[in-house]
Formats: C-alpha cells, sequence, structure tokens
C-alpha cells in the first residue's frame, strides 16, 4: 500500500464514527481557535478515553494520568474544563479535528501519518514497543524474521499497526495483522494473551510493566521498536496552545519528583538529604528578589536545614488553606509561613515553641470609615480569610461585640494584598499580624491599627494584656514526627534572640528602604529575576530551553555579574574556558549578550549528545552535569553507575552516586577520564534544579 493510501486509511477511520460524538459538548461550543480564543471563552474542552474502572491504574509516568496534568495546565490559565471522553481513538481524534474539543490528553505514539493531520506537544514519555506472548509458549518468535506468518492481534488504529504493517512492506513478513474491536483496552488484550484467547499482541514497554506488576502470564518475546515518543494531540492550527503545552510539560518534567509524598521523621529527611517547607509567597514568609531567595521565615528555616546537614527545598500551596492538609499528605515535612497557634489547628499538627510573638490589629484606612474600640465593630464589614486565626477571633467577638459582618475573601489572598485594598479603599477592615502591619505600613502610609483583638484564652486574667492579646508563632509538624520536631525546639531555644535572629528581624521588620524595594521588585510582582532575562528568553526560545532553567544556572554560574573570572580562567555570566568560546564563535565572553548565547548554545550540544531516548528531565540534568565537569567525567559516571547495578539513566541518587565515587582512588583509576571533583556537579545539579523550581513557581513563561 503507498503512503497515501495509507494516509487516507487514517483518515477514513479518523472520520468513520462523526455521528457518535460525546452528548455533552453541545454544537455551540464547537470552535478550532488557538489559545487567545480558549482564553476569551474560558474553558479548556479536553478529550480522553474510557478508561476502565477495575484494576490497577496503568499509568507509569504521571504525565499520562491526561486528566490530572490537563485540570492543572487549566489552572494555571485561569480556565475551566470540560471533560470529553470517547470510547475509541478514531472518535476522539475526530472530535479534536472538528472543534469540538481543544485537547486530547491521551499518550499517543507520535508517528509520521499521524503528524499529516495532528499536532503533538514535547514528548511526555519515550518508549519501545515490545512483542508479547504466553508465558509459557512453544518455540515463541524471539528475533524478527520468525514473525514471518504469525498472527499478532492490535488495534487498526493504533501505532502498532502501522509498525506490523511497515514490517510487512519493508521486509515482506506476511505477518497476519488481526483487528482488535477499537474501544479495547491494552490490559484487555493483555489478559487475552495470558488466558490463551489471543497468541501474540504488541504493546509499549510501561503498560507490559503495568501489567506485569498483577499478572505473570505473558512476557516480553523481543522488541520491536525503540525511541517511540508518546505526547499529547492538538490541531495543526493552534500553534499558541502548542508552545503553552510545551512550556507547561517542560516545568512539569522537571519538578515531577515534588509530587512524590514523604511522611518521614528526621532520620527520613537525612537519608533524602533535604527538608521541604510549606510556606507562603508574601513579604514576610517566602519571596524572591532580584535572583535570590529571601522571607523571614525561610531565612529561620534555612538555619534549621544547614544545621541538620540539609538542602531547603520550598514548596508553596496554590492557598494557605492548603498548608495544613499538604503537610499531613506529606508533601512537606514542616511548616513555616507565620502560622498562629490555635485549638482547632492543634487539634490536627503538632507546634514547636513559638518562635515570634504578635498582636492582632484591626486595620483600617486613616481617611476612614473608622472604629475606635470594640464596641465601634457592630455593623460593620471585615474581610479575611476563612482558614486564619483572625477569623476565629472574630468568631469570638461575635457574641458581645456584634453582629459584624465576616466576608471570607479567597484562600489565594494573602494578608498584605488585603491591606492594600484598605490603602485603595476597596475594603475598610482587615485584621493583620503586628508583624505584617509594621511591614505594610511601611509601603502604605494610609492605613492604620485601630487596635488590637483580644485572644481566645479563659485562663487570662482581664489585667493581663500580655496574656490576653499575644498570639504564638510556631512551627507546624506532623504528629507523628517527634525526633523533628525536639530538634525544632532545641533550634529554637538556642536561636530565639541570638545574633543570626536579631540580624533576621532587623532585615525584615527594620529596614524601611529593603522593605520597600522588595515588595516593589520582587519576582513575583515584577517577573523579572535578572537583569538580562531578555537576552535569556531570545536564546532558550532559539535552542528549547525554559529560560528560568537558564536563568538558574547563569545564577549559580556568576550570581548574574558580567565581569565575574574563575581561578581557571572561565569568564562571564556562564563561566565559560575562552576555549569553549572560540568553538562556538563567541570572541568576548565579557558581552553578557554574547556569552549568554555561547553558554546556551553549549548546553544544547552537550543535551543533544545525550541519547535521545533518555526523559527530557534526565537529558537536561546529565547535560547540566558536563556543562559543569565536562561530558568525559559524565560518561564515566554513567558506566560506573551501571557496574554498581545503579540506574545509568537517571541522575538523582543513581548517576551522581557514581560520580562521588570518581574523587577515590578505587574507582577513578579505571575511568577513562580520570579522577573528578564529583562532588562539584552533584551540588552544581541539585542546586539549579531547586533555584529552578523556586523561579517557575514565581514566574510565568
Amino acid at each position: 500500500m503507498s503512503k497515501f493510501g495509507r494516509f487516507l486509511q487514517l483518515v477514513l477511520l479518523v472520520l468513520a464514527s462523526s455521528n457518535q460524538f460525546c452528548t455533552d459538548a453541545p454544537p455551540s461550543t464547537v470552535h478550532t481557535g488557538d489559545l487567545s480564543v480558549i482564553l476569551e471563552k474560558g474553558v479548556l474542552r479536553v478529550g480522553l478515553l474510557k478508561k476502565q474502572t477495575t484494576g490497577i491504574k496503568r499509568q507509569v509516568n504521571p504525565f499520562l494520568d491526561g486528566r490530572h496534568w490537563a485540570k492543572s495546565f487549566a489552572f494555571e490559565h485561569g480556565l475551566q474544563i470540560k471533560f470529553v471522553e470517547q470510547s475509541t481513538l478514531s472518535d476522539a481524534v475526530n472530535d479534536l479535528l472538528s472543534g469540538r474539543t481543544d485537547l486530547l490528553a491521551e499518550d499517543l505514539t507520535i508517528t509520521p501519518l499521524r503528524q499529516t493531520i495532528m499536532a503533538f506537544t514535547r514528548p511526555l514519555l519515550v518508549t519501545q514497543e515490545t512483542l508479547v506472548g504466553p508465558l509459557n509458549a512453544d518455540n515463541p518468535p524471539t528475533q524478527i524474521a520468525d514473525l514471518r506468518g504469525k498472527e499478532i492481534h492490535v488495534r487498526r488504529t493504533s501505532s502498532y499497526w502501522h509498525t506490523l504493517n511497515n514490517l510487512n512492506i519493508n521486509d515482506g513478513l506476511g505477518i497476519k495483522i488481526v483487528s482488535v474491536p477499537e474501544d479495547e483496552q491494552s490490559e484487555n488484550i493483555l489478559q487475552d494473551v495470558a488466558e490463551g484467547r489471543r497468541p501474540l499482541t504488541l504493546c509499549d514497554q510501561h503498560i507490559l510493566d503495568n501489567f506485569l506488576a498483577h499478572n505473570k502470564q505473558v512476557k516480553s518475546l523481543m522488541l520491536i521498536a525503540k525511541d517511540k515518543r508518546l505526547a499529547w494531540a492538538i490541531r495543526k492550527e493552534n500553534p499558541d496552545l502548542q508552545n503553552t503545552l510545551n512550556k507547561f510539560i517542560t516545568v512539569q518534567s522537571l519538578t515531577l519528583h515534588r509530587e512524590k509524598t514523604s511522611k518521614g521523621d528526621l532520620a527520613a529527611l537525612r537519608q533524602r538529604g533535604s527538608l521541604r517547607l510549606l510556606t507562603r509567597n508574601n513579604a514576610l514568609s517566602y519571596f524572591m528578589y532580584k535572583g535570590e531567595d529571601f522571607g523571614f521565615d525561610r531565612d529561620l528555616v534555612k538555619m534549621f536545614a544547614k544545621n541538620q546537614g540539609l538542602r531547603l527545598e520550598i514548596v508553596v500551596p496554590p492557598s494557605r488553606d492548603l498548608l495544613i492538609p499538604w503537610l499531613l499528605e506529606g508533601r512537606g515535612d514542616m511548616i513555616a509561613a507565620t502560622m498562629s497557634v490555635t485549638p482547632e489547628r492543634m487539634e490536627e499538627i503538632k507546634f514547636s515553641k513559638p518562635y515570634l510573638f504578635v498582636k492582632e490589629f484591626l486595620i483600617q484606612n486613616t481617611a476612614g470609615p473608622k472604629v475606635k474600640n470594640l464596641e465601634d465593630l457592630k455593623g460593620r464589614t471585615i474581610h479575611v480569610r476563612k482558614s486564619s486565626s483572625y477569623y476565629a477571633t472574630l468568631q469570638g467577638l461575635q457574641k458581645d461585640y456584634g453582629p459584624f459582618e465576616i466576608i471570607n475573601v479567597s484562600e489565594e489572598v494573602e494578608t498584605e494584598r488585603l491591606l492594600a485594598q484598605i490603602a485603595s479603599k476597596k475594603i475598610a477592615f482587615s485584621v493583620a499580624d503586628s508583624t505584617i502591619f509594621e511591614i505594610e505600613q511601611r509601603y502604605h502610609d494610609n492605613i492604620e491599627a485601630a487596635f488590637p483583638l483580644p485572644m481566645r484564652n479563659d485562663e487570662c486574667r482581664k489585667d493581663d494584656d500580655a496574656c490576653r492579646y499575644q498570639q504564638n508563632i510556631a512551627f507546624g509538624v506532623r504528629p507523628n514526627n517527634p525526633t523533628l520536631m525536639n530538634k525544632l525546639n532545641t533550634f529554637i531555644s538556642k536561636t530565639y534572640r541570638g545574633l543570626e535572629y536579631n540580624m533576621a528581624i532587623k532585615r525584615y521588620f527594620k529596614n524601611k528602604k529593603r522593605i520597600k524595594l522588595s515588595k516593589e521588585k520582587k519576582t513575583s510582582i515584577t517577573g523579572e529575576i535578572s537583569p538580562y532575562d531578555h537576552a535569556i528568553k531570545k536564546y532558550a526560545k532559539k535552542y528549547e530551553f525554559d529560560w528560568r532553567l537558564l536563568a538558574a544556572q547563569m545564577y549559580q554560574e556568576s550570581r548574574f555579574n558580567p565581569k565575574a573570572e574563575s581561578w581557571a580562567g572561565a569568564q562571564g555570566l556562564f563561566q565559560l574556558m575562552p576555549r569553549t568560546a572560540g568553538s562556538l564563535g563567541v570572541k568576548n565572553l565579557h558581552l553578557p549578550e554574547q556569552n549568554i548565547h555561547a553558554g546556551v548554545k553549549y548546553l544544547r550540544q552537550l543535551f543533544n549528545r545525550t541519547e535521545s531516548s533518555l526523559h527530557l528531565r534526565q537529558r537536561t540534568r546529565f547535560a547540566l552535569a558536563a556543562f559543569n565537569v565536562g561530558f568525559g567525567h559524565l560518561s564515566d559516571a554513567r558506566r560506573l553507575a551501571k557496574k554498581l547495578k545503579l540506574d545509568p539513566d537517571r541522575w538523582f541518587g543513581n548517576v551522581e552516586k557514581a560520580m562521588l565515587l570518581l574523587e577515590k582512588p578505587r574507582y577513578y583509576k579505571k575511568a577513562r577520564y580520570g579522577y573528578c571533583r564529583g562532588t562539584e556537579p552533584v551540588k552544581y545539579v541539585s542546586e539549579i534544579q531547586l533555584r529552578y523550581e523556586h523561579y517557575a513557581k514565581n514566574t510565568t513563561n
């Protein structure tokens, strides 16, 4: 059959079921517009294939759970999401091409034939197609020639059909390709092979691996096709949606490890080597300024992590009310977000000794309307988050000083934003800790604290203001992590009111100039990381990298100093050696744009030297390691990893361990490129990874 004939065959298959559209996508929603149209309509329509409701979930790679990641993408862009499910791939493709969906979020193999009618995102996974047969089959085929005349069962619209058909065309094998019903799932086909109802089938390796986890009655007989790229499909006429999805996939690919949960105590943290801090992005807890991490809470926990020999990872939930749920789910190890100790919170988590003492003030505009005392609250409207301690405090005052109206604002809204709304007279009243008010008052000179609010503490005497008005701020820890709690309490006892603590207090609460500048120019507001963002973005686009990854690497190399020069003669923003720069066509490394161009081009060359079958995040980490220590040492480390039964295709926990061993004579004497100071690339990749994650959270694409 000719190429045109095969193409026509697929088109006919795609269009065959045009009368079976999903009924939850009415005709009024049909359009083929690009991202701008989708944003205008406010809805992302996502096509999916119906999955079986029983059995073991098949996805190994989290990205292959299209429903979850499509929701994340929609959330990031302020879109509602509408799922349109179909039983067959041809119906799902038809929905996409006819404008009933915007995206087909299934792990589709990219084939030349499919590329003639659809566009694809950046690959989500690289896999291989394997021939599968019964476990105890007699004389199973073990090489391509053995397939001559064999009967193999696959869906007609699958990539497997085209793989087998190409073998027949190119090698004349005469394989009997038997068509399986289009709505039959791969797991069911494998089950039929296991039970003898079908002789042979073809499937992706990751699907087989998942099946073998609960059924050992089949086995892989041979690899039929390698380097098969799986991706989501979009329409060809939607390049903006494709580019935006590619950026999203890049970020998620490089930060997928954050999806893993762990509830271990301090020993587990030390084994992992990191402390995950759950916090909020605001002027007091954590923010970025000129490429650096700041925040009073962040600085204190950074001191503690360093004391325990742990690297600090920042985790910022989408909204403040998720801090405790994420801690209990194991998404972080502790909370430091100027969190007040309340009876309700103490029922869920454990609190450390207080590290800060505050008062809660009613905040108002200096020009009015104003209140002078608690009795004036009656009939007023006060805006706070429901999850905040302020809400509970106000509720406790309703009986004696109400009624007054409490408006529950979105959990995504930080207190500093509410105070800004008071300054602009969008709202009249809110509540804030004294520390937050002190910071915001230096930025908004038209807000004031009306009076402190008494806490809910029946044990306080009426004349004991220190007790009645004091609110304790402490670290939050899971109840089953006593060792971490004990270490935190010891740290607080030694650090509170000590030199480093007092310096942090001065930095964040007393330095008026710093407060104003950091608020005006913090990264989450400006979207800027460095003075060279424009050039970074230019070459990131040219060489297909996330610009924030390049910014993180540049910071690691030079702290954004274009005149930086190392002891070895490396120069400029990317710290390139003159000989390397010369090979890249760059003459003046101290000119920022030339240095950036050379650095990004060199990173792309290193990336391209790694196998295309590797996952994006592994290729990226290997390229970064090679940038730091050289491709030869990276190759030595991968060979050593394989020899030590580690995974040579994964950096963290595998190749990085082998890299460290290249400092020891026992190992480097047998290495092709000899001694390597392995601690340098290990630290290099780890710190760039963490900084990139912070940059990605605080900026847009």
